[in-house]
């Protein structure tokens, strides 16, 4: 049957076929009916996002392969520094004085990284180090082997040992070793006593070292002699000082370490004779009269009063005592039995003090 251009038939398939025309191929594919035309497209959108992302991720593969044939390292962001006590950015300067050491990237790296580390200052070693993959940040040590009488300035850079350009700086200040003070329990000295005072340095000392210490005062003695031993691992270290019981004025106790030096100021506790009296105004020959002597504050340790007879007849001791822990002495003035009607008089005197007192001798 011969339809007429444009007539179509309908098939059992539920498909429709459109007569062509002229030029057209016969075994072009059929449309699609309305009903699964959105069926297909859909399989279609699958398909294509299937192989897209297979592709993206063997894109994804090959440029993450290719960052890491060309090894491209991080940036090294940062090198930090400090002392063994963790103060920043100084270090005392000496044998075997150790510091710390931080390098930080601003990324992790891809790979493990090798840091070179070096100093401008010849007397300072430093070691290098590895930062592991996937981390951003390795510790070192770095020493400074020599001392040094004053603040001078260091750096210590870190670099890749890959690429010299990729590097940072950390600035340090090298110290000199030295007596941070001299100190003692109290700066007023009893007389006659043994008072304990502390040398301390700025920082411990790596191996055994020797301070010097003196006095200003001929009555402030050093039992231990003027060198003393600060252990290694020490800051500090106790020596004693003796003083005698003429001491008064005031006085410094020094220490000297290196090109350093310290003093403490002292003081003597001055004990003087605050008031002196005979207990009975009149005394009869043959009899005896007591002296009482009193100090300005109690003894911290036995204190010596020397006596003199200045005016009568008769004799008193050489010298009376007054006990630690008292302010108060007393002793003995015997009146001969043939003295004549007199006053007597006497002198107590201790160190630059004295009082005198006196009784009268009535027959």
């Amino acid at each position: 049957m011969i339809l007429p251009p444009g007539e179509v038939v309908k098939k059992p398939s539920n498909t429709i076929v459109e007569s062509r025309g002229q030029g057209e191929h016969a075994n072009d594919h059929p449309r699609l009916a309305p009903d699964r035309k959105w069926a297909y497209a859909h399989q279609r959108i699958r398909e294509i996002q299937i192989l897209f992302r297979f592709h993206k991720g063997v894109i994804s593969v090959f440029l993450l392969f290719a960052i890491a044939s060309a090894g491209v390292a991080q940036n090294i962001a940062s090198v930090s520094l400090t002392n063994e006590a963790g103060a920043k950015n100084s270090i005392v300067a000496g044998t075997s004085r150790q510091g710390h050491g931080i390098v930080l990237l601003d990324a992790p790296a891809l790979d493990d990284m090798v840091i070179q580390t070096a100093s401008d200052d010849p007397t300072i070693l430093t070691e290098n180090l590895t930062i592991a993959a996937g981390d951003t940040a390795a510790e070192f040590r770095f020493e400074s082997t020599e001392v040094v009488t004053s603040n001078q300035a260091a750096h210590i850079s870190a670099s890749d040992i890959s690429d010299s350009s990729n590097f940072a700086v950390g600035s340090l200040t090298l110290k000199p070793m030295v007596i941070a003070n001299v100190t003692s329990p109290s700066s007023n000295l009893n007389p006659g006593t043994t008072v304990a005072f502390t040398v301390k340095l700025n920082q411990p000392v790596s191996h055994a070292q020797t301070a010097r210490v003196s006095s200003t005062s001929p009555y402030l003695t050093l039992p231990g002699g003027t060198s003393v031993e600060i252990k290694a691992g020490e800051s500090t270290v106790v020596f004693f000082v003796d003083v005698s019981a003429a001491f008064v004025g005031d006085a410094a106790i020094g220490a000297a370490f290196n090109d350093s030096t310290a003093t403490r100021s002292v003081r003597m506790n001055v004990y003087r004779v605050s008031t002196f009296a005979f207990a009975d105004a009149n005394t009869s020959p043959g009899s005896s009269n007591v002296g009482i002597v009193t100090l300005n504050t109690k003894a911290a340790s036995t204190i010596i009063v020397t006596l003199e007879n200045i005016k009568g007849p008769g004799d008193v001791p050489a010298t009376m005592t007054i006990l630690a822990g008292s302010d108060t002495g007393t002793f003995v003035v015997n009146v001969p039995s043939r003295a004549i009607s007199a006053r007597r008089a006497v002198k107590a005197s201790l160190g630059s003090t004295w009082r005198k007192a006196e009784f009268a001798i009535q027959r």
